[in-house]
C-alpha cells in the first residue's frame, strides 16, 4: 500500500514539475514575443523559386536614384502588420517591408512526406493553401508596383533573387529590431518593399478637423473616393475594408499603405459595379466618420452617391 502511495505522489509531483516547466517555457516565449513582436531573420526568409510571373519592369535612372538612396541608410524596426515587419529609414523618409515568410511556408518534411490515408489529402490541401497565400502576397506586390505606383507611393519591389544577374544589388542592408539587435539584410536574397513613410489617415483627419480646417477634411475625403472610382475604372480591386488602418497621406493625398491584396478584377470597370463596390468598401469608414466627425458624414455620402 505504501509502495502505490509513493508511486501516487511521484508521479504527482512530476505532472506538477512538468506543468509548471510548460508554463514557464510559454511564459518566457510569450514575454519574447512581446518584445520582439516575433521578428527574426528566419521569419522573412524563403527560398523561393525565380518567377517571371515576379519579375518588374525596369526602373528609370530617376527611379533608380531614388531608390538607391532609400537603400544607402540602416533601418530601424517601426511595426508589423498582418502580412509584414515593417522598419523605418535613418532619414524617416521610407519605410521598408518585409514579408513574415512564416505565415505561408510549408515544413520541408511536410511537402517529402506522404502520409497514409486521408493524411494525405490534408497535407496537399494544406501544401496548396500556403503556396496560394505566398503567391497572392508576391503577385498583390508586383501588381501594385507596375499599375499603383504613385498610388502606393511604392518606391521599389524585390521578388526574384538578383545576387547572379546583370544587374545585382550588390549590398546590404543593416536592420535594428525593436529590441535593439542589429542584423545584416542581403538584398539580392531577400523579397522587400520600399515606400514613403507617410502618416495615417484617421490622425490626418482628425488634426484637420482640430484645427477647424473642414474643407480640408472634405476635400481629403473626396480625393480618397476618386482614388478608389479611378483604379475600379482600370480593373484594380482590393477587397480589404479597412480603410483607416491600410491608408496613409502622403503630399495631401491619400495612398494605400497595405498593398499586399490587389488583384486584377475586369467586372468593376462597369459604372454599376464599382458604384456598389464603392458603397461596400467605404461602409466601416463611413461608421468611424459618423462617430468621430459626424459634421463630414453629409459630404461623404454625397460624394460617395455621385461617384
Amino acid at each position: 500500500m505504501k509502495n502505490y502511495k509513493s508511486v501516487f505522489i511521484f508521479g504527482l509531483l512530476a505532472a506538477l514539475l512538468c506543468g509548471l516547466l510548460f508554463g514557464l517555457l510559454f511564459g518566457v516565449g510569450r514575454i519574447y514575443f512581446r518584445l520582439t513582436d516575433g521578428f527574426r531573420m528566419g521569419n522573412i526568409a524563403m527560398e523561393l523559386p525565380q518567377s517571371q510571373d515576379w519579375e518588374i519592369r525596369s526602373l528609370t535612372s530617376e527611379e533608380k536614384a531614388t531608390r538607391d538612396e532609400a537603400l544607402s541608410q540602416p533601418y530601424h524596426y517601426m511595426d508589423k502588420g498582418h502580412q509584414a515587419y515593417v522598419f523605418e529609414s535613418d532619414d524617416g523618409k521610407y519605410v521598408l517591408k518585409l514579408l513574415k515568410f512564416q505565415r505561408v511556408r510549408v515544413p520541408e518534411w511536410l511537402r517529402r512526406t506522404w502520409l497514409p490515408f486521408s493524411w494525405e489529402e490534408w497535407r496537399v490541401k494544406r501544401i496548396e493553401k500556403k503556396d496560394r497565400m505566398r503567391d497572392s502576397l508576391l503577385l498583390s506586390w508586383k501588381l501594385a508596383f507596375d499599375a499603383l505606383k504613385d498610388e502606393a507611393a511604392i518606391i521599389y519591389v524585390h521578388i526574384n533573387q538578383t545576387q547572379d544577374t546583370e544587374f545585382p544589388l550588390g549590398q546590404k542592408l543593416i536592420l535594428t529590431d525593436k529590441i535593439g539587435l542589429k542584423h545584416q539584410l542581403d538584398l539580392d536574397r531577400s523579397v522587400f518593399l520600399i515606400q514613403r513613410k507617410a502618416p495615417l489617415l484617421g490622425p490626418t483627419l482628425d488634426q484637420l478637423v482640430a484645427d477647424g480646417n473642414l474643407t480640408e477634411a472634405q476635400e481629403l475625403l473626396g480625393r480618397l473616393i476618386d482614388l478608389f472610382v479611378s483604379e475600379y475604372r482600370r480593373g484594380l480591386a482590393e477587397k480589404e475594408l479597412f480603410i483607416l488602418r491600410n491608408t496613409g497621406v502622403y503630399q495631401g493625398r491619400p495612398i494605400h499603405i497595405d498593398t499586399g491584396r490587389f488583384e486584377w478584377d475586369p467586372n468593376l470597370t462597369q459604372p454599376e459595379n464599382f458604384s456598389r463596390e464603392l458603397k461596400r468598401k467605404t461602409v466601416k469608414l463611413r461608421t468611424w466618420l459618423k462617430e468621430h466627425h459626424p459634421e463630414l458624414v453629409e459630404d461623404f455620402d454625397r460624394r460617395v452617391e455621385v461617384s
